[in-house]
């Protein structure tokens, strides 16, 4: 339970801060009357972030901290049990072994699961979830790894079985805020955090 608490807080942090991010971004591009993204003006962005207060979508990061607790953390406990009985050991390959499995098989059906039950969540339409995680996956999972082979080379190499999920929600974090920057569909009108 603590390890679903921990995983749906980690998301919903996720989240405010990519939103914040994103709105802080947008000032600054007002600001400067540059560009917004790929070739976006200050001009194109939506009126409701001509102001200078940050409005928080509390539904949004709701989503996020539900996904967080009902949806990763327990896959990533089970995961991680899993792994450890069908790779054994604690030597630097194993650690390789495990860190392969995860991205190759985990990593993938995770995020997509992921994006569509936010999908799923928002009230969109299968079709349009289904264009969405196939036009946002590839990318995602580009960030995925870069970020999270690293982290999970690391976590299956020195972290107790009993904090690899903990250990995970420390980098969820970075994760989290990028996955919702990612899923946000523009709504905000900006393309860069």
């Amino acid at each position: 339970a603590t390890k679903c608490l921990t995983g749906g807080f980690i998301a919903g942090c996720g989240d405010v801060l990519s939103q914040y991010l994103v709105h802080r971004n947008g000032l600054r591009a007002q600001g400067d009357g540059a560009g917004v993204g790929s070739g976006g003006t200050a001009a194109d962005a939506p009126s409701s972030s001509s102001s200078s207060s940050f409005r928080w979508d509390r539904p949004r990061t709701a989503r996020f901290a539900v996904l967080g607790s009902c949806l990763v953390a327990p896959l990533a406990h089970k995961w991680y049990l899993y792994l450890e009985t069908l790779v054994p050991g604690t030597s630097a390959v194993v650690a390789l072994k495990r860190t392969a499995l995860d991205q190759a098989i985990f990593a993938p059906a995770l995020v997509a699961t992921f994006m569509a039950a936010l999908g799923v969540m928002e009230g969109r339409p299968a079709a349009e979830i289904r264009k969405r995680v196939a036009r946002d996956l590839p990318d995602a999972m580009v960030t995925n790894w870069c970020l999270w082979i690293p982290a999970m080379a690391v976590n299956f190499r020195y972290v107790p079985l009993d904090y690899r999920v903990l250990f995970g929600n420390v980098v969820e974090l970075v994760w989290g805020t990028y996955i919702s920057w990612k899923t946000q569909d523009g709504d905000n009108g900006y393309t860069e955090l």
